[in-house]
């Protein structure tokens, strides 16, 4: 998509909504018309930076249309694309780029495709969506409140994109009073989409399984992921526990509260079996981690 060159991933999501026509400040001279149920489209008019009695024509799908104002009206994918003004010699003076964005098409069909997770209480976070189109492009950025939070460009992996943010201004020992919300850009060739989500760090949460499995004598034992945060105390975590032996109906105990220095519930079992562990924060109800498994 030649025409889309976002150069700037983190800009505040600006838009000057005027009927069905806007402006999508996140990218230079990039417009949207909203297509609704009625599929009437918009007229749209555009001013070529020059002075009133300068000769100078602008060219749209293919042909010229002389004059400093261009009335043009966009409905169908056709209609979309790049529009320019030229002097006379076919010098480049100004571009507008103009895509659609229609009520009742998605790219990224569920209704909600933004999911998020945090390890920790870092700062540091991810989000994911699913891998469409390979053709689409993606603008993403996030924001708590009037501080803009840094996030690298999204990435593909296997079936899904992600991208990873750092809220460096949020304090893990402060309390979180304002959400962090998100907004993904999708393009994909002259349509144009977005979907927004807002959340806070401790509602997302997952930390990563326990480690360090192990059996000894008449206990089991475990320690806190690496990637939680390490003051323990301050932040601590509940566990679940499976335990299964062969022609045995597993063992379950659910919201095992202990600490680090006594992680070591009795054994139901003698002889060979399996325990599972996983954790989640002791003190909301955010995510429980993935299982994490004795060998």
């Amino acid at each position: 998509m030649a025409y889309l060159k976002p150069a700037v991933l983190l800009l505040m999501l600006c838009v000057n909504t005027i009927q069905g026509f806007w402006d999508l400040s996140i990218l230079k001279n990039t417009y949207i018309v909203d297509i609704t149920e009625k599929a009437e489209g918009e007229v749209v008019s555009f001013e070529c930076p020059v002075a009133e009695k300068t000769k100078v024509y602008w060219l749209l799908k293919g042909y010229k249309r002389p004059g400093r104002i261009l009335k043009t009206h966009v409905m169908e994918n056709e209609d979309a694309g790049n529009f320019t003004c030229h002097h006379l010699n076919g010098e480049l003076v100004d571009y507008k780029t103009v895509l659609l964005k229609h009520w009742n098409r998605k790219h990224l069909p569920e209704e909600q495709p933004i999911y998020c997770e945090a390890k920790n209480y870092s700062g540091h976070f991810k989000c994911f969506w699913s891998r469409e189109r390979d053709e689409a492009q993606y603008i993403f950025e996030a924001h708590r409140g009037n501080h803009i939070i840094s996030c690298e460009k999204p990435i593909k992996n296997n079936s899904k994109y992600e991208v990873n943010c750092h809220d460096n201004e949020f304090c893990q020992y402060g309390e979180e009073n304002d959400n962090i919300t998100i907004h993904l850009h999708v393009f994909v060739g002259k349509q144009y989409e977005n979907h927004s989500l807002s959340f806070m760090l401790r509602y997302i949460t997952k930390p990563d399984p326990p480690a360090e499995l192990s059996k000894s004598g008449d206990s089991l034992k475990w320690k806190y992921p690496k990637t939680w945060c390490s003051e323990h105390s301050f932040f601590p975590l509940i566990f679940n526990l499976n335990i299964t032996k062969q022609n045995e109906s597993p063992r379950h105990y659910t919201d095992i509260d202990i600490t680090e220095k006594n992680l070591k519930p009795p054994l139901p079992f003698k002889g060979k079996f399996i325990f599972c562990v996983q954790a989640r924060d002791m003190f909301h109800n955010s995510a429980w981690s993935d299982w994490s498994c004795s060998k």
